[in-house]
């Protein structure tokens, strides 16, 4: 056999091989009996029933599989809506499936749906289906790109027999490496009756976000009417009941940027009403029952953390703090921070202060809040050395 006959039948050979590949396996997926594969390995992962409409499987030119739908759907037994997801179309990387990873690349969505509810025993249902995942799944997700043009979430939540709705557009997750990256963005809403706080974020971090560098992370948060007192039953529960209720309405304006000097710097505004991490003991909370205003600035470079100006101020308090924190990613980050407080009021102070009875140190806050003191305050107080131990 010839040079040229072996060309010529090693590239007729590919070509079948290939043809197989991107219409053939196609032809194989799509058969409804493979949908239904798919429908029951869906189940045994979660363990729901699921409606896919018009699915459909094609292939790409290098090793990935694109998937499509419609509409894929999960109806509880009265028929009304516990998932709705319209129009969804991905592409997965076959090669990284050898090695147990997943590569989603490019996840879109039209709009999701989704109605969870939090019963009397603090699980999680999706519907009326208690929501169970398969912990012996040896596959991971490694990469991903995620977009999500509309959602809307509901949550029933039993315990208070509440309503909270979570609307939303423009949910992207632009770059997820896992344990490496995480570029992330959405706008949203979040609703309680008559109640509406809006919460836009924007943020790219490095992964584990344990490791901070000037380079690690920009983060950039606007939060509008943000009322606690809506996640005091959680708090309550993720606390052991140590926390008897929140209260307060938060706006927060936090912005992330490289300066002209190379600093990752970071400036935000915080506002707080009535704000309150209520226990059932008042000496052992932590609330102020004024507007206060909380603004800094602050910059990241070379492992530490250039505090310019954090000020904090309401009613009877007006405070300065600055300095620094650096070796930030050691075991033993080293302060320098120095704290003015400005004309004051103790009786405004105590307040903001940890009152943990069993907690004593040099001075036993827990008492000094719980047997009220007044005056007027002025002075200055500098931290230096150990962030546990330091020199004050």
């Amino acid at each position: 056999m010839g040079r040229k006959s072996k060309l010529l039948i090693s590239l007729l050979t590919g070509t079948v091989l290939f043809c197989g590949y991107y219409w053939g396996t196609p032809a194989v997926l799509n058969r409804p009996q493979n949908i239904d594969i798919l429908k029951t390995s869906i189940k045994n992962e979660l363990g729901f029933d699921i409606s896919i409409e018009n699915p459909n499987f094609r292939m790409g030119y290098l090793p990935f599989v694109i998937f499509s739908a419609k509409e894929l759907s999960v109806k509880n037994s009265d028929n009304s809506d516990a998932l709705i997801i319209k129009n969804l179309n991905t592409k997965i990387n076959l090669l990284p499936i050898i090695t147990k990873n997943i590569n989603l690349d490019n996840l879109d969505i039209d709009s999701i749906y989704a109605n969870f509810i939090l019963d009397k025993n603090l699980k999680i249902k999706l519907g009326e289906y208690p929501l169970t995942l398969n912990n012996n799944n040896e596959y991971k997700l490694n990469k991903a790109s995620i977009t999500i043009k509309n959602y809307e979430i509901k949550l029933d939540d039993e315990i208070i027999n509440e309503q909270i709705q979570l609307n939303g557009s423009n949910f992207e997750v632009s770059n997820f490496v896992n344990n490496k990256q995480l570029s992330f963005a959405t706008n949203s809403v979040i609703s309680k009756g008559e109640k509406h706080s809006k919460i836009d974020i924007d943020i790219d971090t490095k992964l584990p976000i344990a490791n901070i560098s000037e380079n690690s992370t920009d983060i950039n948060i606007k939060v509008k009417d943000l009322n606690l007192t809506d996640f005091s039953t959680y708090a309550k529960v993720l606390s052991d009941n140590k926390i008897d209720k929140l209260k307060g309405l938060i706006n927060l304006d936090l912005t992330t940027f490289t300066n002209s000097d190379g600093q990752k710097q970071i400036n935000s505004n915080l506002y707080a009403e009535d704000f309150g991490i209520m226990q059932k003991d008042i000496s052992s909370s932590i609330y102020c029952p004024e507007k206060m205003v909380i603004t800094s600035t602050l910059f990241l470079d070379n492992n530490a953390l250039f505090i310019e100006n954090l000020q904090a101020k309401s009613k009877g308090i007006n405070t300065q703090l600055s300095g620094k924190i650096t070796d930030l990613n050691s075991k033993s980050p080293e302060v320098d921070i120095k704290l003015a407080i400005n004309p004051s009021k103790v009786e405004a102070f105590l307040p903001l202060l940890p009152g943990d009875k069993n907690f004593q140190n040099v001075f036993n806050l827990y008492l000094l809040k719980k047997h009220k003191y007044y005056g007027n305050i002025i002075g200055n107080l500098n931290i230096k050395g150990d962030y546990l131990e330091p020199n004050i």
